[in-house]
Order: C-alpha cells, then structure tokens, then sequence
C-alpha cells in the first residue's frame, strides 16, 4: 500500500507541471525502503519454510552454544552503538548444547535485531544552563546461564509502551 501510494503520488507530480525533483527522489526512498523491507520480511519467510521442510533432517550435533551466542552479540557492538544503545552481557561459558551452528546463529541475530530495532531510544541527562547533557544509552541485556540440564538464553530490553499480553503472542 505505501509503495502503491508513493507511486500515485510520483504519477500526480509528473503530471503537473510543477514537478519537484527533491519530492520525486524523497518518494524513490520511500519506495526503496519498502522494497528492502518486503524482501526482508520474503527472505525471511522462505527461511521458515526451509526450516520446517528441513526439521527432520536437521543434523543436531555437540555446539559451544556459549561461543556461539558470545560471537554472534559481539556483531552487533557497532549497530547497537550507531543506535545510541549499548549491551550487557552476562553469558556463562563453556555452555553446549545439541542443535545446529547455523540455525542458532541465526536465532541469536533474530533476538538482536528486533532488540536494538525496539528498545527504546537513548536519554539524555540535563546538565547546567548551557551544557549539553550526556546521553544514556537504553541497555539490551543478554543472558546465557545453566538451570539444572537445560541452557537458558535471554536476550531483553525496555521498549517504548508496556506490551499487552495479546502482542506478546506475536
């Protein structure tokens, strides 16, 4: 709908005779922002699809689930610092646990990602009448730790509105 939209509106302008190039191009990024997240949401869509075809030969194997997690958080220190947001980690080591390398990888970067892309934004501290305050970034708090034979991963963050026990189920 919103690229169908930037459309009608690119057409609207080019018919006029008044055409603006800076609103042309800012609805081509409009549009281009569509694209990449529609492909996104694809790609991840055919990657479930892959997931359930696949969950019967999935090869579950002995993993350093404690190195996998450690790594794949550490990829995220520069995004997370380019969002004005910073994250704890409190990751117990030597953890492994049967599974896949790759597929845990992968949930580990689907965690971070939706908790650098929701927790809320950074605040700033006021200072005295005419200094700048210092901004405070939101923590994202990642957790990896033994409970009995199991391994537990948390991966958290404060978000701008409580979530409601319906959004939670999504």
């Amino acid at each position: 709908a919103i690229i169908k939209a930037n459309i009608d509106l690119m057409e609207m302008d080019l018919d006029s005779d008044s055409a603006d190039p800076a609103e042309l191009k800012d609805s081509l990024g409009d549009i281009n922002d569509q694209v990449s997240r529609l492909t996104g949401l694809t790609n991840d869509l055919v990657y479930l699809s892959r997931m359930e075809e696949a969950e019967n030969t999935l090869v579950m194997t002995e993993v350093p689930f404690s190195d996998i997690v450690t790594e794949t958080v550490s990829s995220f220190d520069a995004l997370a610092a380019e969002k004005g947001k910073a994250i704890s980690r409190e990751i117990e080591p030597m953890i492994s646990i049967k599974g896949s390398s790759k597929e845990l990888e992968k949930l580990v970067s689907i965690l971070m990602e939706n908790a650098v892309k929701y927790s809320v934004e950074p605040r700033v501290i006021d200072l005295k009448e005419g200094e700048d305050g210092i901004p405070v970034p939101p923590m994202i708090n990642v957790k990896v730790y033994k409970d009995g034979r199991n391994a537990v991963l948390e991966v958290s963050n404060r978000t701008e509105a409580e979530l409601t026990d319906e959004a939670l189920s999504h």
